[in-house]
């Protein structure tokens, strides 16, 4: 994905996750966000409360490092833009290692 698609993608989904329309997403919203990367990342149907607060856990340190409760978009976009990368650096990996077999 170029930078251009990545950034509209991240503000799609930092608007759809900013429901109040504050300009930030705040504690509840990430646990939203927490749920749809449950949802997308796991084949079990439903999340403990303990999966949930390990994600959130880890949404906190990445998103909101200075504990204020909300999340700005360019800091939402920049960690969309690292989590896009890892997850292209581990497909190309395991790509590579099918391909080897």
């Amino acid at each position: 994905m170029r930078k251009q698609e990545l950034e509209a993608d991240a503000r799609a989904i930092f608007m759809r996750l900013d429901r109040l329309e504050r300009g930030y997403i705040g504690v509840e919203e990430l646990s939203h966000l927490a749920l749809w990367m449950h949802n997308a990342h796991s084949d079990r149907t439903r999340a403990t409360e303990e999966e949930l607060d390990e994600i959130l856990d880890y949404l906190f340190i990445e998103l909101d490092p200075g504990q204020t409760g909300q999340v700005w978009f360019e800091t939402f976009k920049e960690w969309h833009f690292r989590a896009a990368e890892s997850i292209a650096h581990h497909r190309s990996i395991v790509a590579m290692n099918i391909h080897q077999l």
